[in-house]
């Protein structure tokens, strides 16, 4: 069996809330392959939590892991305390913010807090905008000035390096190609939902447009640089537990809008065929059921691009040629390097209090992506156009297409 399947059905007892069954043993060398592919995609608790019982080996070779996963696994109920914390400040000043992604995520899973978020996400209303930053620098939360931040999308961190992300708009990156994405969530507001975790009440997008959001979230990253494993778990699961809730004919008009019915499709038959999730309501839809798609070449993309496509500097740096084709530019491999005056000064802020360094902020990016921190630098670059060649044939398989109005 390949690390890759033997990977998903770890990963499929850890979803399903069962013991992990050894079909075949499992050799010191295939252990230690399936914490670091757990590592890239940032789900070594799940795993861990399986695989601890099963490991044949001297146990105190897992003593570094054991130590990783006990820090990730306190860490995430911090996160979790921290959020909810939050939200009954903002509830003490008459505002409802709309919590998304991670605790609404990881309270799909069996257990919890053994799925782990990188940060918590909060939607904003403009006039609800400045009270929520208010509760956050009251909490300890000030703007992370190390994070490329936009009017619309800021980023806040405390003392114990906690991270929260404010948003205006669910899409920010490259608004004018996810325009059509936003304008799908106008009346998110208005539709939105409480859902009850740890016995508090917090206001989340109803269940529809969780869904749609959690689909097209997932693309964004597919499209830009790579998704991960965790992202279809999310999909899945909340899929598996909100299923009589959700507007599946809804679902599938909204997919259908920005090209991405089939991409959802393959990864509902991702959920059937390796982790055991057939959502019901989903394989009876009459639209969702006509979809025949090779979800194959999807999954073997994300196994191997890691948690949002950061296997390696080759894959984050494909990203940008894989959008560029997407874009249908023709130039789109030297405006990845060559970037727009605005992108680099929004990347490189010096840049912009500073114009006359803009060729500065030119060489700078070029250094960073050609002369990056792995060893074999023009391998890097070389290696990064094979991979984003190879995703924009997967923009054609899964009819991935330019949503620029």
């Amino acid at each position: 069996m390949s690390i890759n399947l033997l990977f998903l059905d770890v990963l499929n007892a850890a979803i399903n809330n069962r013991e992990f069954d050894v079909k075949s043993p499992i050799s010191l060398s295939e252990y230690v392959e399936l914490f670091n592919l757990a590592e890239k995609h940032k789900l070594l608790p799940l795993i861990f939590d399986k695989l601890y019982a099963t490991y044949p080996y001297d146990k105190s070779n897992l003593n570094e892991v054991k130590s990783r996963v006990r820090f990730l696994f306190y860490r995430q109920i911090e996160k979790t305390e921290c959020i909810l914390s939050l939200y009954k400040d903002f509830e003490a000043e008459n505002i409802s913010p709309m919590i998304f992604k991670g605790i609404v995520c990881s309270f799909v899973y069996p257990k919890p807090d053994l799925r782990i978020s990188s940060d918590e996400d909060i939607l904003v209303s403009d006039g609800d905008f400045q009270t929520c930053v208010k509760v956050l620098n009251d909490n300890g939360f000030l703007p992370d000035d190390t994070v490329n931040n936009c009017e619309d999308h800021l980023t806040f961190r405390n003392d114990q390096q906690l991270n929260i992300e404010l948003h205006k708009k669910l899409f920010v990156h490259d608004e004018s190609f996810y325009k059509s994405y936003n304008d799908l969530f106008s009346n998110v507001y208005d539709n939105g939902v409480l859902i009850n975790i740890n016995s508090v009440d917090i206001r989340t997008f109803n269940y529809t447009e969780n869904l749609l959001y959690l689909i097209l979230h997932s693309l964004k990253h597919f499209t830009s640089s790579g998704v991960g494993i965790r992202q279809f778990c999310d999909i899945i699961l909340f899929s598996g537990k909100y299923e009589d809730y959700i507007d599946w004919d809804k679902l599938y008009s909204g997919c259908v809008s920005v090209n991405a019915q089939y991409y959802a499709a393959a990864i509902f038959k991702i959920g059937k065929n390796y982790l055991c999730k057939d959502i019901e309501r989903f394989q009876s839809n009459k639209n969702w059921s006509k979809i025949e798609i090779d979800e194959t070449l999807l999954l073997d993309d994300v196994l191997s691009s890691g948690i949002y496509g950061r296997a390696s500097d080759a894959h984050i740096l494909s990203g940008a040629f894989s959008f560029s084709m997407l874009r249908n530019e023709k130039n789109g491999i030297l405006k990845t390097i060559f970037h727009s005056r605005k992108n680099l000064t929004e990347r490189y802020s010096y840049a912009k209090k500073y114009p006359v360094l803009l060729p500065v902020a030119w060489i700078h990016r070029i250094l960073v992506q050609l002369l990056g921190k792995e060893r074999h630098k023009v391998s890097v670059v070389i290696e990064s156009m094979h991979i984003g060649k190879k995703r924009s044939k997967l923009f054609e398989i899964y009819k991935i297409k330019n949503n620029t109005p």
